[in-house]
């Protein structure tokens, strides 16, 4: 039986798919600076806006390793310092900010690292 993901010879394949981007292209289009600045988001219950951070692939490692090391009980507000950032897009809170964010209302914490998560693709699709 043919495979019938194999288009025959002479047949069209179909729409065209996205153009190939050199490394050079890809290099410049990824290291962007506008790609990285930060993102305002509105905080209601603080009458006001944050800014949150869009992560550099160095940055998701950091994340991602402050996250994997932090205590079971400072998980939220280890995310959270790494998520709010000053309108440059540097974070706005130290690691030795993590106590006192722990503190943070849920509900105000949990809208602000979902939104966090999806601008970064920290979410998984669907």
């Amino acid at each position: 039986m043919p495979n019938p993901q194999l288009v025959p010879a002479g047949e069209p394949a179909g729409p065209p798919a996205a153009p190939f981007l050199s490394p050079a292209d890809f290099k410049r289009r990824a290291t962007a600076a506008d790609r990285f600045q930060a993102v305002p988001f509105e905080v209601p219950d603080f009458g006001g806006s944050v800014y949150l951070r869009r992560l550099t692939a160095g940055d998701l490692d950091e994340y991602q390793a402050a996250v994997a090391k932090c205590p079971d009980d400072r998980t939220r507000a280890t995310i959270l310092a790494h998520a709010v950032a000053d309108a440059t897009n540097r974070r706005a809170f130290l690691d030795a900010d993590v106590p006192d964010l722990a503190k943070v209302d849920a509900a105000v914490l949990v809208p602000v690292i979902r939104r966090f998560q999806e601008l970064n693709g920290l979410l998984p699709k669907g």
